[in-house]
């Protein structure tokens, strides 16, 4: 009798692992450049975004595809704007911001990495 049977494939495994480093890449867009502050300004195009935080393409890129599926982002008109949650929970002078909650966590050596990462677009390691 099979107590336990597991998949044979691993991918939902791997996924959990990879899944770590979105959180730390959230965690660095709003600790070291205040991303969510700087959009409440409002809605800005990519260029924008990389220009105004300083930041490279590439991961920018990657970013902004994390913050629209976890829909704290929202695009229209080529241009990037804060959802209601967002700007709620995730503006640094919201009565109700998160952002020191945030902030607390953003010595994690990963989320170094990828304030690095961001500023270069160099790779990480």
């Amino acid at each position: 009798m099979k107590i336990c049977s597991l998949p044979d494939d691993p991918s939902r495994l791997l996924r959990y692992r990879d899944s770590i480093y979105a959180w730390d890449l959230l965690i660095s867009a709003i600790a070291y450049f205040d991303f969510f502050t700087f959009l409440k300004k409002g809605p800005k195009t990519f260029r924008e975004i990389c220009a105004g935080l300083k930041i490279q393409s590439r991961p920018a890129d990657v970013l902004l595809s994390l913050l629209l599926s976890l829909e704290l982002i929202e695009a229209y008109d080529n241009k990037y704007g804060l959802t209601d949650l967002s700007l709620r929970y995730l503006v640094n002078d919201s009565p109700d911001s998160l952002v020191p909650y945030y902030d607390s966590l953003k010595n994690r050596p990963q989320c170094i990495e990828f304030r690095e990462v961001l500023k270069t677009g160099k790779p990480a390691g």
